[in-house]
């Protein structure tokens, strides 16, 4: 019988794949654009 080698999958390859990555993405500024504090630090860090 042939051993086989376990693969480690990547930190994307974990997280999802772009679609997941993508999707945290989004997640995160819908939840910034409504908090105040939040919206003034990023936008004045463009």
């Amino acid at each position: 019988m042939e051993k086989q080698k376990k693969t480690i999958p990547t930190l994307y390859e974990w997280a999802g794949g772009m679609e997941a990555i993508e999707n945290m993405i989004g997640h995160f500024y819908e939840k910034v654009v409504k908090d105040d504090l939040l919206i003034q630090f990023v936008l004045s860090n463009v």
